[in-house]
């Protein structure tokens, strides 16, 4: 089978497990209707290298939040470009669009040339298959992140959604799965939008793993989780990832 031939098929299931999804989700709310907005709090920004010519912005969580802000500096630094960075734990996509206007400040700003939307974990967690309203709840996701990508593309941003991870304890493979194919139909359809594959980073990477896993060990005295990168060898192969990402596919 050919290299074109098979990226055709590749394409084609894509396509068809999309439009099943779709199928399944068509009846569930609105995310306006749906949306339970979270009790509004602080959460200052932070900027490095702000003499830099072009900006890249993290919007993100947990993930990206405490000490994650400097090896992003570092590592983007190093391409010549600023940093900034919107994170804090357990934020979502509504609580950046509503509580903080984070992708709403991305657009409105001359200098940032890419953005990255490091979110997912928080979005889909305790989305069960097991529960009534799973389908509803996933919608709701995929409308923040369709409303997210509408408003970056439109303002002419090179907009990077990672991927949420197949294996965080915090939410179930198969909704992950289903997020991440959401993704997919968006970068497809939407202009400057593309997939930076977190889940992949999680799932091959033996430095980034080794700062999550086992969910029994420690690294540098605290607990691995599967979910936050401990140690620095974890966080400075995420960041260094973050932004050789950034570097092939928005091209600033």
């Amino acid at each position: 089978m050919t290299n074109n031939h098979k990226g055709n098929t590749t394409m084609k299931l894509v396509r068809l497990t999309i439009a099943a999804l779709a199928i399944t989700l068509a009846t569930a709310t609105s995310a306006g209707a749906l949306e339970n907005l979270p009790t509004p709090r602080a959460m200052t920004a932070v900027s490095y290298n702000t003499n830099a010519a072009k900006d890249v912005r993290v919007i993100g969580d947990s993930i990206s939040w405490l000490d994650q802000p400097a090896y992003y500096a570092y590592a983007f630094g190093s391409a010549g470009w600023g940093t900034t960075v919107h994170s804090l734990w357990g934020a979502n996509m509504i609580e950046h669009r509503v509580n903080w206007g984070s992708f709403a400040k991305a657009a409105a700003s001359t200098k940032t040339k890419a953005v990255v939307v490091a979110l997912g974990t928080n979005d889909l967690s305790d989305i069960r298959l097991s529960r009534p309203d799973w389908s509803s709840q996933l919608q709701k996701v995929f409308n923040e992140a369709t409303s997210a990508s509408k408003t970056l593309s439109a303002a002419k941003k090179c907009t990077l959604f990672w991927t949420a991870s197949t294996e965080s304890p915090g939410h179930d493979a198969s909704v992950a799965r289903a997020y991440n194919l959401h993704l997919v139909s968006l970068s497809m359809k939407t202009p400057g939008v593309f997939l930076a594959d977190y889940d992949a980073l999680v799932r091959t990477n033996a430095t980034y793993r080794k700062g999550l896993f086992p969910l029994t060990g420690t690294l540098d005295g605290k607990k691995l989780d599967g979910v936050h990168p401990q140690g620095g060898a974890a966080r400075s192969t995420l960041a260094v990832w973050l932004r050789d990402q950034v570097r092939w596919f928005c091209k600033i």
